[in-house]
């Protein structure tokens, strides 16, 4: 396989390769240095497929390192994650198995953080669940960590006071609270008992 063309890509430490039969293909510059590659260097096939097969890896990891810095992930969410953006069910795994060797992956400690970001926007339960099954954290990992979610009366009692700004509320004021309260995942039990705080809050300021 013929390389025609070998340009700067706009990615940065990047080279467009261009060969013969129309494939692209866009590698960091010390891969073109281990393959030896210049314009017109002759591949063989099995040169030509390594080159394409570390590309693929080396495109995988670099993707991986990119979401693991912007997000707290499980090993399966970052796999899925890689999937959904092109690379193959190999350099998925593989990128993966990387980053676990480098303790760069750890599900549990990750879940921590997943949970302590959203119990701080002031999310309930049922929706911390739903972002930890979003991410990938599955049974009994994701149970474990909901069991060690402290209690969310701050959080709750918070919107109500947001919702509710008079002392004799109205249905439908209380109602907007509740479903705010809902939207955020929170369970019926513990807004039912915010809002009895809220109520003896009141009772106790008319005292």
């Amino acid at each position: 396989m013929k390389l025609l063309a070998m340009k700067p890509s706009a990615a940065q430490g990047k080279v467009l390769l261009q060969f013969e039969d129309g494939t692209k293909l866009r590698v960091p510059y010390f891969l073109a240095s281990d393959f030896s590659l210049h314009s017109d260097t002759e591949l063989d096939d099995e040169t030509f497929e390594r080159l394409k097969k570390a590309a693929g890896e080396q495109s995988a990891k670099e993707r991986a390192v990119r979401v693991l810095s912007m997000t707290n992930i499980s090993k399966s969410g970052l796999r899925k994650r890689l999937r959904q953006k092109g690379e193959s069910d190999e350099d998925a795994e593989k990128a993966v198995a990387w980053l676990d060797e480098l303790h760069f992956l750890d599900d549990r400690r990750a879940g921590e953080a997943v949970v302590q970001t959203a119990a701080a926007k002031g999310y309930g339960k049922r929706r911390i669940r739903e972002i930890l099954r979003e991410k990938g954290f599955e049974d009994p990992l994701r149970e474990q960590l909901l069991d060690d979610l402290p209690p969310m009366n701050d959080a709750i009692d918070r919107i109500i006071r947001q919702k509710i700004k008079s002392e004799n509320p109205e249905q439908k004021e209380i109602q907007r609270a509740i479903d705010a309260l809902l939207r955020y995942g929170h369970e019926w039990q513990d807004i039912r008992a915010g809002l009895e705080r809220f109520r003896s809050g009141l009772s106790l300021e008319e005292a």
